[in-house]
């Protein structure tokens, strides 16, 4: 339908304009939720990250200075910007978070997953104090998808030396590690009061292909209409998953909108 098509890339391009956005964004993260802690002290933590390939078991072992498990306690991942990049749009919606101290006696920290995932995520807060580096030396390469400050104000920098190496200075951002894991270990040499983390699975490059044709056309935007109608993803009558809520609000609005158009408008998924 070479006719409808023109009409809506034109429609694509006014709000494009008019939005000024970035138009490679990937389909919202899952982040885990955190359900269980365990061991006296606690030195345990596990929860479940609910994906679209499945549910997948995350189980953490070392030390732990304090878990919010069952999205309990403050939300340290508010302000959500620092957490946010073209790869992952959304910040951690639970208040879950596992805090570390670190130090010369704190031993190795552990993270399994079951089944092995691509590519897991780990959102870190506050990492370091203004006048104090603290460093992650992980086991498992890594690259830093956005950082600033955050809940406890800044520099809010993170660094990664040497491909495995993260060092903070009041570090809150979101880092991917690379490649298929089964389990990523790391220490943390030297001490500071806390910082903390979760983990997660980015979203897929390209959310807006609905139908898995790897292009983003008419068929893709007779479904999106339908998801609008629909409005809010906890209506019985949404698709499972609310495939159509791009930016992870729980509604499918014009912001959604927004980020379909940028993806018809390029009609071809990136790879």
């Amino acid at each position: 339908m070479p006719g409808v098509r023109l009409a809506i890339q034109t429609v694509c391009a006014c709000v494009l304009a008019w939005a000024g956005c970035d138009r490679a964004i990937g389909a919202p993260a899952d982040w885990a939720a955190w359900t269980s802690a365990s061991g006296a002290p606690v030195n345990a933590v596990s929860g479940t990250i609910a994906s679209a390939g499945g549910a997948v078991s995350v189980n953490y072992t070392g030390e732990v200075f304090f878990a919010n498990i069952n999205n309990t306690g403050p939300n340290y991942y508010a302000p959500a910007t620092p957490f946010l990049s073209t790869s992952v749009p959304n910040a951690p919606p639970r208040r879950d978070i596992i805090g570390l101290q670190g130090g010369a006696g704190s031993g190795v920290h552990r993270l399994e997953f079951s089944p092995p995932v691509d590519d897991p995520i780990m959102a870190i807060v506050s990492l370091g104090q203004p006048s104090i580096q603290v460093t992650y030396d992980f086991d498992t390469p890594f690259t830093i998808l956005s950082f600033g400050p955050g809940y406890w104000g800044g520099p809010g920098t993170l660094n990664n030396v040497g491909g495995q190496r993260l060092t903070g200075v009041e570090g809150h951002g979101t880092i991917r590690f690379i490649g298929r894991v089964s389990a990523i270990t790391w220490t943390i040499p030297n001490a500071e009061t806390w910082h903390g983390f979760t983990v997660g699975l980015a979203g897929p490059p390209c959310p807006c292909d609905l139908n898995g044709d790897t292009v983003v056309d008419d068929a893709d935007f007779v479904e999106f209409v339908q998801a609008v109608n629909v409005l809010d993803c906890l209506d019985p009558e949404m698709p499972a998953r609310c495939p159509s809520d791009f930016n992870g609000d729980s509604v499918v609005d014009d912001r959604d909108f927004v980020l379909f158009v940028g993806a018809y408008n390029d009609l071809i998924c990136p790879e």
